[in-house]
Order: structure tokens, then sequence, then C-alpha cells
């Protein structure tokens, strides 16, 4: 009698084991991570930032992509605001913390309908020549669209850059605006 309960046991004990090992097996089938196809896209963070004349709405990353690949774009805005009682002339630029992606990512900058740059990110680098003018207290919306042109080869990939905008305001109408 002794003997039947021990191998009822041990069935038992080899069965739920069994069945532990098959729910593990399941649960690691089931979040495994989907198979890549050997190629890594570019990781950009774009960051907004106030100056003393101009509120930024939000501050930093406003754009944040990981593996973007020719052909797939990113966009993201923020929002400007005048803080002074003078109307101003603003314009911008980017402050890559890498050359790797200035002549591949593309960069598209409008404020409403109008296009305040269109290029690529190393044009950025200098100041933009098509300024927006904000009255006092004038508020006004800035819209970035990013992308890789198809064909560009694989010289994007795995490149990481952070990309601060930095915004320059001057009074309307002074000199060198």
């Amino acid at each position: 009698m002794r003997s039947h309960t021990s191998t009822t046991s041990r069935l038992v004990k080899g069965g739920g084991f069994a069945v532990g090992v098959i729910a593990v097996v399941l649960v690691l089938v089931a979040w495994r991570v989907p198979r890549g196809d050997g190629h890594a896209g570019s990781d950009l963070v774009f960051l907004s930032q106030p100056t003393g004349e101009l509120a930024v709405l939000p501050t930093g990353a406003f754009i944040s992509t990981t593996n973007l690949e020719p052909g797939n774009s990113s966009s993201g805005s923020f929002a400007i605001q005048n803080q002074t009682g003078k109307p101003l002339r603003v314009s911008l630029h980017a402050l890559p913390d890498q050359r790797d992606l200035d002549g591949l990512l593309h960069v598209r900058v409008a404020s409403r309908s109008r296009v305040l740059y269109s290029g690529t990110l190393g044009g950025l680098r200098r100041w933009t020549r098509t300024r927006l003018v904000l009255r006092v207290r004038g508020h006004a919306p800035l819209t970035f669209r990013i992308w890789l042109p198809e064909g560009i080869g694989r010289t994007h990939e795995g490149q990481v850059e952070t990309v601060p905008i930095e915004l320059r305001a001057r009074v309307l109408g002074a000199a060198h605006a």
C-alpha cells in the first residue's frame, strides 16, 4: 500500500513539474521580441527651450523618435509667445550634438501655413532667414517634420542625436534684426 501512495505522489509531483515547464515555455514564446531585419534606424530627440523674451510650451522633448528609417517621418510642435512689451522678429536654428545626420536628415519647420525652413539638418545649423513676427503678447505654433529620404543607403543606421532648437528674438525694426 505504501508503494502505491509513493508512486502516486511521484506521478503528481512529476506532472506538476511538467505543467510548470510547459507554462514557462509558453510565456517565453508569447513574450519574445519579434525578429528585426538586422538594421537599426536613427534615434532622434528634438528639444525646445525658452529664452528671456519668449515663453515656450512645452519645453523639452517635442520630437522623440526611435528607429527612424528612410521613407519614414516624425513630427512634433511647440508654441512660442512674446513676453516683452515690443513686437519681435524671431529666427531659429538647430544645435545637433553630432554631424552624422547633417546631410541626411531633412527638416521642415512651419508656423501655421508659413514655411520657416525646409532642408537638411546641417542647413538648420544656421539661423533661419525667414523670420516670424510676434506682436506684443503674440503667440505662434512651430511645427517640425523630420524624415530620412529613400535611397540614402545605410549611413544613418544606429545614429543617436539630440537636437536642441535655439530661438533668437530681436525687437522689430532694430538694426540687424
